[in-house]
Order: structure tokens, then C-alpha cells, then sequence
């Protein structure tokens, strides 16, 4: 027969055995903690829903989007944003930036020009755009952005609902990855 363990090892085996799930319990917390703080303050996972980004992006990828960034001054044309949608609270919109507060933006014909010159659109398909243009001409507002999406035949953007509010950016797309085989940064 065992004998019974002597009560010094049985107290320090219990001892040690506390510390050990307390050090768990408190490692899971601090990681859960960090996640969310994370998710919620430096990166966020978004899946691209629609076509009005192609071909940059198709429905059904995913992004990840960068949200420490100081708003709009730290934004370049032709960065790629996600924002909250003014017509529906609630949905998230992805667009890419072609003009800042205080500039000229007029669309003719499928050709944008910032104060004049004409936007070089190197992500843009080979194709004749124009289908909406409606004769965009007008001055972006302090505080705001003008956003285009890549499909500009389909893609509900500041044509329609005019500029963003640089409190509704939500971050500043730097991933697609996935899927794994398309990954790419911005």
C-alpha cells in the first residue's frame, strides 16, 4: 500500500497547482483583452460585398483595414477607405480617395480632373466609363472626401451621396488577404 503523501508536498503541490491555473486564467484574460482592443482600436477584418470595387476587389474577399491612422490628413489619393454608409447606418462602404477639402472636382465623360488636371487612374479597367457622370463639377468641403469606387459603372459613391465626412472613416484598407493565392498590400 502507498503511503500518504506528507502534508508539505501535498501543500505545495496545491500551491503550485493555483498559481498555475491562476497564471492560465489571467494569460486568457489578457488575450482576450488584447484581441478586442485590438479589433477595435488598431485592425479590423472586412469581407468586400459587391462588385463596385472590381477589379481591385471582388465579392467575397477579404480585407484587413488599419484604423490608427489621423484621419483624413493622413490619407493619399488613391488610398482605399472604409466608411460608414450615410444613406444606410449600419453598412460599412469601401471607396478609393480622389479629392481632399478645398478641391476642385469635375467628371465628364468618365474623366476626372482634380483643379484641372486630369486624374491618372492606373487601377481602372480598360474601358469607357461615363454611363453616371452627370456632370459632376463642385468644391469638396472642409472635413470631407470625394470617393470613387474602381467599377465606376456600378458602384454607389460620392456621385450620389456626395462627400464623406472624415468622422465616418472607419480605416484605410493596407491587405486583401484572401483569397491566400490574391494577396496583396495597399
Amino acid at each position: 500500500m502507498g503511503s500518504a503523501p506528507e502534508p508539505e508536498k501535498k501543500n505545495r503541490f496545491e500551491r503550485v497547482y493555483r498559481s498555475a491555473v491562476a497564471e492560465i486564467v489571467i494569460l486568457v484574460v489578457l488575450a482576450f483583452a488584447l484581441a478586442m482592443t485590438t479589433k477595435t482600436y488598431v485592425v479590423e477584418a472586412y469581407e468586400i460585398k459587391g462588385r463596385s470595387m472590381a477589379p481591385t476587389f471582388e465579392n467575397g474577399q477579404r480585407v484587413v483595414v488599419f484604423k490608427l491612422f489621423s484621419g483624413i490628413g493622413n490619407l493619399r489619393r488613391g488610398d482605399i477607405v472604409i466608411f460608414s454608409s450615410q444613406d444606410e447606418p449600419g453598412k460599412d462602404l469601401i471607396k478609393r480617395v480622389v479629392a481632399f477639402p478645398g478641391e476642385r472636382i469635375r467628371i465628364r465623360k468618365g474623366k476626372v480632373r482634380i483643379n484641372g488636371e486630369l486624374l491618372t487612374e492606373s487601377y481602372l479597367e480598360d474601358k469607357v466609363y461615363g454611363l453616371y457622370d452627370a456632370g459632376i463639377d463642385e468644391v469638396v468641403s472642409e472635413g470631407e472626401i470625394y470617393v470613387l469606387g474602381d467599377n465606376r459603372d456600378d458602384s454607389h459613391d460620392s456621385r450620389r451621396f456626395g462627400s464623406v465626412s472624415g468622422e465616418s472613416l472607419k480605416g484605410k484598407v493596407i491587405v486583401r488577404w484572401w483569397p491566400f493565392h490574391e494577396v496583396k498590400t495597399f
